[in-house]
């Protein structure tokens, strides 16, 4: 063998020993730790990271394991649904590790049933003690609260009428939120001003813009009328004399009712106080009172001014029985 085929067979030597350490070096090298985060999402902890291509990825979380596989852009990903609490979770490739990380998996959100109070509603509902919630309503944010040290927590809403969607959330999006649906009627319609003239009722009052409004007089609906722009109606209407319960109905829902009485207007000076009258079928004392007299318990004195008259006058009828007066009798109705 030559001396230059020395040299050569030498340098390949060299050049194997070479590679051959540095593959050793490079195989007992460690990993690049990989990354972990993790966050909240639908009810379920999401952990993410970055780790080599292709490497298998341990997630250790307090005695449970997850495994993952980086994709060919070194990111992997993987969920798990964990009950509230507090976990340690530290990613793994090849012995390298990643930082520990802390998780916070908070109480889930709770809505009860909305409580009415008056035109508002009393929403109660628990979380994560000491918790922030954040109150919407029908998607826009209305406010921010606290939950207590026992979790709970509460606000007072004043909705307008029409169904609407409530939910409540931890900022963020942090766990899943609560939902409910919160329908709210239509206020009922309420009796303002009103007054009598002669025998004239006008009354005013108020209701949604719109609405038709009906005017209720002793149970019976008399008229009615549409609220305006600005919510006011109102109503004009001839009442006969005597006792009345008065009220209107919107949408189902009624006002107050108010009592009034209609006082028969005063005889014309000169004239006879009183007057005559034929009985009809259905009449009765009590309701000829009402109806003249203004008062059903004035029935009396129907029959005292009768019997005066029919003592001086035959084409009277003398009323014997007050509870028996018959179609064709001629009675004497005296002024109110």
């Amino acid at each position: 063998m030559s001396g230059y085929d020395r040299f050569k067979l030498l340098v390949a030597v060299l050049i194997l020993l070479l590679v051959g350490g540095l593959l050793l070096v490079l195989r007992k090298s460690p990993a690049e730790p990989p990354t972990l985060s993790a966050e909240l999402q639908g009810g379920k902890v999401v952990f993410s990271g970055t780790a080599a291509p292709g490497s298998k990825v341990t997630i250790r979380l307090d005695g449970k394991t997850l495994n993952a596989v980086a994709n060919e852009a070194g990111r992997f990903r993987v969920e798990r649904a964990l009950a509230p609490g507090t976990y340690q979770a530290v990613a793994e490739v090849q012995g390298a590790a990643s930082p520990p990380l802390s998780i916070r998996v908070p109480t889930p959100l709770v809505l009860e049933p909305p409580e009415q109070m008056g035109e508002a509603y009393r929403i109660r509902g628990s979380a994560e003690p000491g918790a922030e919630v954040v109150l919407y309503l029908d998607g826009e944010k209305t406010t921010t609260l606290k939950a207590g040290p026992d979790g709970r927590f509460a606000y007072l809403l004043k909705p307008g009428p029409g169904r609407h969607e409530l939910k409540a959330a931890y900022p963020g999006g942090a766990a899943e939120g609560a939902r409910l649906s919160l329908s709210v009627p239509d206020p009922a319609p309420k009796l303002g001003r009103y007054a009598v003239q002669g025998g004239t009722l006008v009354v005013e009052g108020e209701a949604p813009p719109g609405t038709p409004v009906a005017l209720l007089v002793d149970g019976e609906k008399t008229t009615s009328a549409t609220a305006g722009e600005d919510g006011r109606f109102r109503f004009s209407v001839e009442l006969e004399p005597g006792a009345h319960q008065v009220w209107v109905e919107a949408k189902g829902q009624a006002s107050e009712a108010v009592s009034l009485t209609i006082t028969p207007p005063p005889p014309p000076k000169g004239k006879a106080l009183g007057r005559a009258y034929v009985v009809q079928k259905g009449d009765t004392l009590s309701a000829l009172a009402k109806r003249y007299l203004g008062d059903p318990r004035r029935y009396p004195e129907i029959r005292d001014a009768t019997n005066r008259k029919a003592q001086a006058n035959p084409g009277f009828d003398r009323i014997e029985n007050d509870d028996r007066i018959y179609p064709g009798d001629r009675l004497w109705i005296p002024a109110p």
